[in-house]
């Protein structure tokens, strides 16, 4: 690998896997960063790193994928919010049910589990989010709370009118929401951090962190999240990583897309009939008007979840549709943007048109920045299935953004006509 010596310096302060990111990420930032540090030396640059915690934390920046959206994985969401009524009615304790989102990124996540838990009727009082991410940057936008429309790929409009308004741009979340989240700079290999929450968490949600660390950094991140759930807590992890509980005594719980795992020996107890406290919060916002979304450049990357080497090895030479299109889709995560394509194509050949597939194929475009292509693949997608969202919206803001006002507002309204959908 190229700046071995610079790989060696992540390794040992953060854990991180600089070969996870993909062959081009790190040698492209580390170049990057000495060429605004105008320092030609490897050894030099790590030397300035090893003596300057800020410096670091600006190569640290460069490396963190952010992408992120609300109600990533909406199983996971929607299982939450029919459990955890019942399971909260149980509970013989008056202290609220502790939830840790981390690392949480921009904040779309903790933030996604507040609305989910608001519109499952549980009182504020009741429960606690606590979010730390290791990227200051991260967390200011998250204590902002303004998105851009890519964050809502997975929101109803009637989610977001109800709790976000329209500013400049972009969407703005009731400030009443935003209080109800604390956040925090952490790092989950922290041991002091693991000591000072020591069974402090009912739900832990780390999604898509731990195939970023070294075997070794992982073991010890596993470690922390156990040392911070609560015996009977619950665990959420990234649809690649389950691996990496070993044979600690976790089980599966809830629907399968949950990726959610509580300890074997903790039981959820049946409710009572005595009802929660009621709970029906009026937004902070008076409902705004759907207004046409403004034209975003083409995102860089679809970076989310690089679990891609391990999807790719365990398909058969023939897999079913829906495990070959979850393998371009794994590949899209982990900004393996050609061989996403490659695999999307190799889906077609072998299993036929779908929604599904042309939709993928077009975002993978999109963030390859072939726009006239991904455009058409929208077009298909909608020629199979009209009520298509995520292919209607990602429509309607590439003919925007080529000046096409008809074709963008036709899209609109289209969008404007569904139904609510079941992705929040």
């Amino acid at each position: 690998m190229k700046y071995p010596a610079a790989a060696q310096l992540v390794i040992q302060h953060l854990g991180l896997d600089t070969e996870s990111l993909g062959a081009a990420t790190f040698p492209a930032a580390v170049a990057d960063h000495m060429r605004v540090l105008a320092v030609a030396d490897e050894l030099a640059y790590v030397d300035v790193l090893s003596r300057n915690p800020t410096r670091l934390q600006e190569l640290v920046e460069r490396l963190i994928v952010r992408e992120t959206w609300f109600f990533r994985v909406a199983e996971l969401f929607r299982h939450l919010a029919q459990a955890l009524p019942a399971l909260l009615r149980s509970r013989t304790t008056q202290r609220p049910y502790r939830v840790l989102s981390l690392p949480c990124s921009t904040g779309e996540e903790p933030y996604s589990l507040a609305l989910k838990f608001l519109d499952a009727g549980l009182a504020p009082e009741l429960w606690r989010i606590d979010a730390v991410d290791l990227s200051q940057p991260s967390l200011d936008t998250a204590a902002r709370g303004v998105y851009r429309e890519l964050s809502f790929r997975q929101t109803t409009p009637e989610v977001r009118n109800k709790y976000f308004r329209p500013v400049a741009n972009a969407w703005e979340l009731s400030p009443d929401v935003r209080r109800l989240v604390a956040f925090r700079r952490g790092n989950i290999l922290d041991v002091s951090f693991a000591q000072e929450n020591a069974q402090a968490y009912d739900l832990i949600v780390c999604r898509n962190l731990l195939i970023y660390l070294t075997p070794a950094a992982r073991l010890q991140a596993v470690a922390n999240l156990e040392a911070m759930l609560k015996p009977d807590g619950w665990l959420a992890l990234g649809h690649a990583e389950p691996h990496v509980l070993g044979d600690r005594a976790f089980q599966r719980l809830g629907p399968e897309g949950c990726f959610l795992f509580g300890r074997k020996a903790a039981r959820v107890p049946v409710a009572p009939s005595m009802p929660l406290p009621a709970f029906a919060p009026a937004p902070a916002f008076a409902a705004p008007r759907l207004s046409a979304p403004t034209p975003f450049a083409a995102p860089h990357a679809l970076a989310a979840t690089p679990s891609a080497a391990t999807a790719i090895a365990a398909i058969p030479t023939m897999p079913p549709p829906e495990t070959s299109l979850r393998c371009a889709r794994d590949l899209a995560d982990a900004n393996r943007l050609e061989d996403a394509l490659a695999e999307c194509q190799r889906h077609l050949k072998q299993h036929g048109p779908s929604a599904e597939a042309y939709a993928l194929l077009g975002l993978v475009q999109q963030a390859r920045g072939e726009l006239d292509a991904a455009l058409e693949h929208f077009r298909k997608t909608l020629y199979l299935d009209p009520t298509h969202r995520e292919a209607l919206t990602h429509a309607m803001l590439l003919a925007a953004q080529r000046g096409d006002t008809a074709r963008a507002v036709l899209m609109r309204e289209r969008l404007a006509r569904l139904q609510p959908g079941e992705t929040t």
